[in-house]
């Protein structure tokens, strides 16, 4: 109609006119949710640097509403946060900063990870003392609430602490470890109290999964793992205290105090203890039970390239069984192998597997009654250290080390498997060599003492 498209060409040079004279409006930003939203994809698809990107806006954003700056409320992000609590925002600051720096440290920038993860520990405050828990009534939001502000700032400081070295990671470690022992603390009070029910709610996770219980028992394996990595410095770094022995007896045994029985860090840590101290005996035993909290998944896993074990009668009662009983099996395989500890534990788990194994091996050599017996033990050390690291190769197949490692193994079995050892060996060093070629192309200098010495061993 004419009149239709007259007031269609009406509207549509009033537009114009409006653009003209800088009148249409901008568009508005991306609310905060969607900007964290999309940097934990960037993280899940390995795009560090998007994800790092995308922090440091959300932190941005926050730190200028935590200000007060008028223009953080003058725009979406600010609106959408206008009205939460100034504490909330804190803690919110915090996590994204902790994040930043888990971010910038992947990116290698320490220095830019330890100034996030400082920023991130103040912005959470200071502890409640304990007369200050001791003196007042129980209030479960803000009994729960201190958990959390506890057990986030207690894994800043302990990344802060695997980021410093010598008595630096150890005022980092042990505020992480003061934190940790806070939060137990709480959740323990309130399950005195018998308000088990309100305090799971208030701790139950986005997914809605979360139970009080749940937590507790994960609190406690975080804290048994800070015990674990302070024994850890003072064998290494702080090695030459005058009390370095006496404390690691002290956090091992806070750490095997609060041991579940489920993960394998206390039993490991006292096996590389003993083994420091020339306690043999003692540290197979530990490391034999560390690794038997991580079998399923380091079997499961070590299939998945041709290492598990050969056991005939099992695959066939597996091949006996039913569809959904086999899928069943499957399943907790997965959620075994999904459940194992990280690349580098599970790498030191198996060196100290092989060196248990070259002590039980010392002890036979005397022969005598009881070699039989070490010479037994000395193989399930080296087929337990190939399970894992036969989970390693299956998640990461470009580690020489792991390849290295594999060879020693199947050298010191008994009898020893020649062919396994060369084929990985020659793997290993055909690695190095392309290594070394690619160093020599890009420039860099290599140090053929040092290459030398792995092509020696």
């Amino acid at each position: 109609m004419p009149g239709g498209s007259k007031k269609k060409s009406s509207s549509t040079k009033k537009k114009q006119r409006q653009q003209q004279r800088g009148q249409t409006k901008p568009p508005m930003p991306p609310s905060l949710d969607d900007v964290l939203a999309k940097a934990d994809q960037a993280l899940e698809a390995s795009d560090v640097q998007t994800a790092l990107g995308l922090f440091t806006y959300a932190a941005d954003v926050l730190q200028r509403r935590l200000d007060g700056t008028p223009a953080a409320a003058a725009n979406g992000n600010g609106s959408a946060i206008a009205s939460v609590d100034e504490n909330e925002i804190r803690s919110l600051l915090s996590r994204v900063l902790g994040q930043a720096g888990e971010a910038r440290v992947s990116l290698g920038d320490p220095e830019g990870g330890r100034e996030n993860f400082e920023e991130a520990i103040e912005l959470l405050g200071n502890l409640t003392t304990d007369e200050e828990m001791a003196g007042s009534e129980v209030d479960h939001a803000s009994s729960t609430a201190d958990a959390q502000t506890c057990e986030a700032r207690a894994g800043l400081h302990l990344y802060l602490g695997q980021l410093s070295a010598g008595k630096e990671a150890l005022a980092s470690y042990q505020a992480g470890v003061k934190d940790l022992e806070r939060c137990v603390k709480i959740l323990d009070r309130i399950a005195n109290t018998g308000a088990a029910s309100a305090g799971a709610r208030a701790v139950e996770d986005g997914n809605g999964e979360g139970s009080f219980q749940t937590a507790l028992v994960e609190t406690r394996k975080q804290l048994c793992g800070a015990y674990c990595s302070v024994v850890e410095l003072y064998m290494t770094d702080l090695c030459f205290e005058p009390d370095a022995e006496e404390q690691c007896e002290a956090f091992l045994s806070s750490a095997l105090a609060v041991d579940d029985g489920t993960a394998p860090d206390a039993m490991q840590t006292k096996a590389n203890l003993r083994l420091s101290q020339r306690r043999g005996e003692e540290a197979v035993h530990s490391i034999l039970e560390a690794y038997s909290r991580m079998r399923a998944g380091c079997e499961a896993m070590a299939d998945l390239v041709g290492l598990g074990r050969e056991d005939e009668e099992r695959r066939k009662k597996s091949n006996d069984k039913d569809d959904e009983e086999a899928k069943a099996k499957e399943l907790v395989e997965i959620d075994a192998a999904n459940s194992l500890p990280g690349f580098e534990f599970r790498c030191q788990t198996s060196k100290i597997l092989l060196e248990c194994a070259a002590v039980l091996g010392d002890s036979d050599r005397g022969g005598g009654e009881g070699a039989d017996d070490s010479d037994a033990r000395r193989n399930a050390c080296v087929e337990c250290a190939i399970q894992v690291l036969g989970s390693l190769l299956a998640e990461n197949d470009e580690v020489v080390e792991v390849w290295y490692l594999l060879g020693c193994a199947f050298e010191v079995m008994s009898p020893t498997n020649v062919d396994a050892a060369k084929f990985y060996w020659e793997t290993a060093l055909a690695m190095l060599a392309k290594v070394q070629e690619g160093m020599e192309q890009a420039g860099d200098e290599v140090d053929d003492e040092e290459l030398q010495c792995v092509i020696d061993q």
